[in-house]
Order: C-alpha cells, then structure tokens, then sequence
C-alpha cells in the first residue's frame, strides 16, 4: 500500500487548532478512499502528562486530539510520539530548559525521558518500511531533571536561547517513556544520552569541548 505521511507539528503550524482537526479529518478520509497506510508525527508529549497540565498549550491539545482521531479511524497506521527534544535543530521544553537550566518548576523526584531529534527521524523512516504498529512512543532511558539541570548548569550560558514554545515547562510530573514497542516493531535506539546533551549544548553556542565534561 501507498503511505501518507503526516506531520503533526507542521499541520499544527500551517493551521492552528481548527484547522489541524479539519486537516486530520480530510487526510483520513483520503487515506480510507485510497486504500492507504498513515505514518504519523505527533509531538503531545508523554501520556503521564494530565490533560490540566497541557491546557494551556494549543498546540500540544490539538495534536492529542489528533492522535485520537487517527487511532479512532481504524486505519493502518504507524503513530510514532517522542518525547521532549533534544539534539541539533530541535525545539521545545527540554531545549528552553537547557538553555536556562533550573530556570523553572522542579518536582522532588521528577524524572523524563527526551529524544534525539535525529533519532526521530531515523524511526521515521524506519516506519516507512516496516508494517503499521500503531502508537508508538519515542524516548531514552529517564533522568532526573536535578541531575539534567546540574549537567548544563555546567557549561557556559548560551549566548542566544532559543525561541520560547508553547509547551508546558519540564518538571511539572514525570514523562517517562517505555520505548521497547518502538524497539520491537521499527529497531528503534537512543543515542547516548551524554552524546546528545553534548551536541545539543554545541549547537546552542556553550562552550563544550568533545570530552563529555
């Protein structure tokens, strides 16, 4: 079968909230008519996050709502959910936090589970080429946000933070992630975790050698 290939995030920035739920609507109708499968990127962050907790994003609430909608639909469909961002060109909480380490809320034990943006793309294409496996959630084994916060409060300040997002601030709860399906259904694998905070920190502009330090 032919793929569809849908990009949560940039419908979501082409549209809004209407129109992503307009857009979703029309492309499972194309998909149904055309005998086709989906592969699908949302960016709603973990499913331990309340529905409370992401209210105030627009962006994250409408892309639940369409994972729903594509998991309602009854379709072939590989809908592959990372966790925050990290890595080169990435975006979000996890980046604006690395930016500013310790710069917002810290529940005691909160732990999270980010993902390499690059490791995204390479499960995206994966999905491409293996059989639909439904939802399937994106992420490194967790870490605490004291220790994420202590490791990049470390290196020198950025000089440009990135943009700010929409998202909920990390350590407002837990988002851990149990990628073992995605392991299973695409090979799906995490970089080192150090690897990326390190590159990530480069590409920010912090003074971070190769050494891992």
């Amino acid at each position: 079968a032919q793929i569809l290939v849908i990009d949560g995030r940039g419908l979501w920035e082409a549209r809004g909230a209407a129109g992503l739920e307009g857009a979703t609507a029309a492309l499972v109708q194309v998909a149904r008519r055309g005998d086709l499968r989906i592969v699908a990127l949302s960016s709603a962050r973990t499913r331990t996050l309340s529905a409370e907790i992401l209210s105030d994003s627009p962006a994250l609430v409408a892309l639940r709502e369409m994972e729903r909608a594509l998991l309602e639909a009854d379709l072939p469909l590989t809908l592959l959910c990372p966790g925050p961002l990290l890595g080169p060109g990435a975006w979000g909480a996890a980046v604006e936090r690395m930016a500013r380490p310790a710069s917002g809320p810290v529940a005691p034990k909160c732990r999270f589970s980010f993902v390499d943006v690059r490791d995204v793309e390479g499960a995206m294409v994966s999905a491409l080429f293996r059989p639909p496996a439904g939802r399937l959630e994106l992420g490194a084994p967790p870490v605490s946000l004291r220790a994420f916060d202590r490791r990049c409060a470390a290196w020198p300040l950025a000089p440009v933070p990135p943009a700010a997002s929409d998202e909920p601030a990390l350590g407002l709860g837990d988002e851990i992630i149990d990628a073992g399906a995605a392991s299973a259904a695409l090979g799906f694998w995490t970089r080192p975790r150090a690897r990326t905070l390190r590159e990530t920190a480069q590409w920010l502009g912090r003074g971070v050698d190769g050494s891992g330090s």
